[in-house]
């Protein structure tokens, strides 16, 4: 996604533009997930929008394109099995595992195992990095470009998992279960990428 003006100034809140026009126009309709959102200028009905705020680490690059830094964690049980969900917002339905938008004022590491308690709710364990890429992959807040960092963690099969409200069905899947049902660009091609933690 190219962004052509300076990047908004965000202090407390979040501030979201029409991904069509891209002016400060839009507003929620409904409130529950699935969201979409409507421009009052160029009359777009979207499901999703350009989003600044939150304290997520957002950059632009020299010919506009923004860019979010992103987590995600890979759970394994031990079947060397990955812990999955669905989706519940954009985009909704696919596969996942623990992810989101890295934090300014806290570290890649720290943002990882924020997103794992707060999505699945397992904390107190240790991660290690397994991958750094850029992908082009679009996300509920209007951005299409992400870098991302890939963690690893292993847990007991009896841990509980519990999920926020971004998810629903929690599942264990080996790397063939999790290709071939529906899963998020990311995590398809890091499955893909790295078969070989799966064995």
């Amino acid at each position: 996604m190219k962004f052509t003006q300076p990047l908004p100034t965000v202090t407390d809140h979040v501030r979201r533009f029409c991904i069509s026009c891209q002016t400060e126009t839009v507003t929620m309709i409904g409130s529950t997930p699935p969201y979409t959102w409507s421009c009052s200028r160029c009359n777009t009905v979207c499901d999703r929008v350009l989003s600044f705020g939150m304290n997520t680490i957002l950059s632009k690059s020299s010919d506009d394109t923004l860019w979010h830094e992103s987590v995600a964690v890979f759970v394994f049980n031990d079947d060397r099995k990955i812990l999955c969900f669905e989706r519940t917002e954009y985009p909704i339905g696919k596969l996942t595992i623990p992810a989101g938008h890295a934090e300014n004022d806290k570290s890649l590491e720290a943002s990882a195992l924020m997103e794992l308690e707060e999505e699945v709710g397992i904390a107190d364990v240790a991660l290690s990095l397994i991958d750094s890429e850029p992908l082009h992959e679009s996300c509920g807040w209007g951005i299409d470009d992400h870098l991302w960092h890939v963690y690893r963690t292993s847990v007991p099969s009896s841990t509980t998992v519990v999920l926020n409200d971004e998810g629903v069905n929690p599942m264990w899947l080996t790397a063939e279960e999790i290709l071939l049902r529906n899963p998020v660009f990311g995590l398809e091609h890091f499955t893909r990428k790295h078969l070989d933690l799966f064995h």
